[in-house]
């Protein structure tokens, strides 16, 4: 078919044909260069992105150590004052306890340096007759007519659950509410081992407190008593 054409046309085709191969270089070389920026820019935005990334996870855990070291630190603080208020609470208490002993100490050294309680522990002593028996109508006079209400009042006054006159012999002779230790010994089965026993030994020489123990003859309570010798 090109045989048949005019040699004019085969020139014109031929110099279109070299016309055009420095265009198809350039075009494929643009494309090429242009391929490589790309991919150069491509490269530049992903180590852009990574650097970014990375500066951002550095800066979350920064800042979640800061948190982490205020929340440590607050906690310590927290921690400090619930110690410190506990210690004040502690003082606070143990001040109290102390007060409310030394006035338990103060009460019973006034009951025990008056002369008419000590009047009233031989009167009522003296209600016990020759064979062991309690004079209950001398009992009763001396109850109302002469020391009862006094002795209420310091039961009453200083809050006892109960006041008792108890002989250098350990004999219960006196209690304000007549409950059933009155007449008992302190030497005896039902007493021998009891915190008023405990309490009775030291207390014929100084003031003595003893902690709360059940007390047998009051239907296993806990009692607290305290015991001083009368002067």
């Amino acid at each position: 078919m090109l045989d048949r054409l005019p040699i004019r046309v085969k020139l014109s085709i031929l110099f279109i044909i070299v016309s055009l191969i420095p265009f198809l270089f350039f075009g494929f070389f643009t494309v090429i260069n242009s391929s490589n920026a790309l991919s150069t820019l491509a490269f530049g935005h992903l180590k852009s992105i990574r650097e970014l990334k990375s500066t951002q996870i550095a800066s979350f855990f920064e800042e979640r150590h800061k948190n982490i070291t205020i929340l440590r630190e607050t906690v310590a603080v927290l921690r400090q004052n619930a110690f410190d208020k506990l210690s004040i609470v502690q003082e606070n208490k143990k001040a109290q306890i102390q007060e409310y002993i030394r006035r338990l100490y103060s009460d019973i050294t006034v009951i025990s340096n008056n002369a008419s309680v000590l009047m009233a522990l031989t009167d009522f002593h003296s209600t016990i007759t020759s064979d062991g028996s309690p004079d209950k109508r001398l009992y009763q006079f001396f109850e109302r007519h002469k020391y009862g209400s006094t002795l209420s009042q310091y039961k009453q006054t200083y809050q006892y659950e109960d006041l008792l006159l108890i002989t250098t012999g350990g004999l219960i002779v006196y209690s304000v509410m007549g409950d059933k230790d009155l007449y008992q010994t302190l030497y005896s089965s039902a007493l021998k081992d009891s915190s008023l026993s405990k309490c009775f030994g030291a207390g014929l020489k100084k003031v003595n407190l003893v902690d709360f123990e059940q007390y047998a003859l009051l239907n296993d309570r806990y009692f607290s008593f305290i015991c001083a010798p009368l002067k």
